[in-house]
């Protein structure tokens, strides 16, 4: 289930999320009926989990066990992503899901209402900072996953976020969970409508519409604004 933290930043209740996807990863949904969230140690960015070479560092933590901790902790952090947005982006159609995908719309208080899990699941805006001059807070856990390097501000990114592990057994191992975690959600709930990639064919508008009708889903499936003809 959702919970607040005072060292993390949610988004407002009404902002608008997007989640791009290819069209397999939007059948997993509608099947599962489940969002995955991502092991941090597999996603793309190398920084995950990092802190910014200004903060400031307990005596001996360069050699010492913390370095390791935290690197530890980036295959025991779950993440589910979403860009904050009142408009489709070209950019985000681009690099996750072209021609033959589609967004997902929701909101914030959406997304947090629909998540069903007994895991602490907290959702926040990640901060773009530079990673050379500026320091990260260290009271929280989940800092060093909800801060990216500034290259990344184009994201507009909002985390779901999770944690697997419990008290004291986190500091005896941490072992990989696995590629990452589904966590039960009501997809009716969350969804506010579809949207399909523009410029992409007819067959893959009509097959989405179609599988979400057979899922049993009463969702908006649309085309993209993007491919409106322009007037002159």
């Amino acid at each position: 289930m959702h919970k607040e933290h005072s060292e993390i930043e949610a988004p407002p209740q009404n902002a608008i999320l997007w989640r791009y996807m290819d069209f397999t990863k939007y059948i997993s949904l509608l099947d599962r009926r489940a969002l995955f969230f991502a092991r941090a140690d597999t996603l793309d960015d190398p920084y995950e989990g990092s802190v910014t070479a200004a903060t400031p560092r307990l005596p001996g933590e360069h050699t010492g066990g913390l370095v390791a901790l935290r690197r530890a902790m980036r295959s025991n952090i779950f993440v589910n992503c979403w860009h904050e947005s009142d408009n489709e982006s070209a950019a985000m159609w681009k690099l996750y899901a072209r021609d033959a995908g589609i967004a997902v719309r929701s909101t914030f208080t959406s997304l947090a209402r629909s998540i069903q899990t007994e895991h602490s699941i907290y959702i926040g805006r990640v901060k773009y900072i530079d990673y050379v001059a500026d320091p990260m807070p260290t009271k929280n856990i989940f800092t060093p996953f909800l801060h990216k390097r500034r290259s990344f501000e184009h994201e507009r990114e909002v985390r779901a976020i999770s944690q697997d592990w419990k008290g004291e057994e986190f500091y005896k191992e941490l072992l990989p969970q696995g590629d990452g975690r589904y966590y039960e959600t009501d997809v009716q709930s969350l969804i506010s409508e579809v949207v399909v990639a523009p410029f992409c064919q007819d067959w893959l508008f009509e097959l989405v519409a179609s599988a979400t009708k057979k899922y049993g889903l009463t969702i908006c499936v649309k085309r993209s604004i993007l491919e409106r003809p322009p007037i002159f």
